[in-house]
């Protein structure tokens, strides 16, 4: 088990425990797989203009998520295949979050947060998405308040959609919420 905690202690520089890693459970995801990529059956589908989207997420009462991914990318299929597999973590996600799949390269036309006609790729280099997967957080205006930058170990993803949950980043970094959280 140490090498698991360094890992861990290394993710994001936080020392998330393993307590966190002992009460995970594993989910049963539907896998479906449009245009290549793994799908979760609780990802919300787009309307493919981010404007509407926003506002289907308030509708909910949930906050709007772009989950940037490619073809290909190994570590999207490992956050599908692993970090997406934790009950605990699914139903987080799905009772919180408004989560809308985005492809980095894609060429679906989409309208932007500003209104404007664009392929996914173009809003992706607009919002400075350069690698997958990264997961976007976004508040009521469709402003980022915490980007999640590739993948993580479930514990860790769990930790940073409750650090999202909470608003932890209006006081904390994610790794001094972490401190916090954990006693370390």
């Amino acid at each position: 088990m140490p090498n698991r905690r360094k890992f861990l202690a290394g993710s994001f520089g936080t020392g998330i425990g393993l307590a966190a890693m002992s009460i995970l459970t594993p989910a049963h995801a539907h896998y479906d797989a449009p245009k290549g990529f793994h799908h979760q059956d609780w990802f919300m589908p787009s309307t493919f203009d981010l404007r509407k989207d926003q506002q289907a997420a308030i509708k909910s009462g949930k906050m709007l998520v772009l989950l940037w991914e490619q073809r290909g990318c190994v570590y999207c299929k490992q956050m599908h295949e692993i970090a997406f597999q934790y009950e605990e973590f699914v139903n987080l996600a799905k009772n919180n979050f408004y989560v809308v799949q985005m492809d980095m390269r894609g060429d679906r036309s989409f309208v932007s947060f500003t209104g404007e006609k664009k392929t996914e790729a173009k809003i992706a280099k607009d919002l400075s998405v350069t690698f997958t997967p990264t997961t976007q957080f976004l508040d009521d205006t469709s402003h980022e308040v915490f980007r999640m930058p590739g993948y993580a170990n479930p514990p860790v993803f769990k930790a940073v959609y409750e650090y999202v949950l909470e608003k932890g980043y209006e006081k904390d970094s994610f790794r001094d919420w972490v401190k916090k959280k954990t006693g370390e």
